[in-house]
């Protein structure tokens, strides 16, 4: 079970990764970036809790 906690954290970490890769500042090593990844998809919010958000904080996402 994926706490809001957790569920947070992937989404900050997923961010951090990627401006990472796209600046290529990190030189992340690719064991990292997998583990990286991994965990943050593990506790990636879903299609259904994205939707939530959209509903409940429209100003902060908006769903199609």
């Amino acid at each position: 079970m994926t706490l809001p906690s957790e569920r947070y954290r992937a989404m900050v970490n997923i961010r951090s990764a990627l401006m990472d890769l796209a600046t290529d500042k990190g030189r992340i090593q690719k064991g990292d970036l997998r583990r990286v990844i991994y965990w943050a998809l593990r506790h990636y919010p879903s299609e259904y809790e994205l939707q939530e958000i959209s509903e409940k904080c429209p100003r902060l996402l908006k769903c199609k």
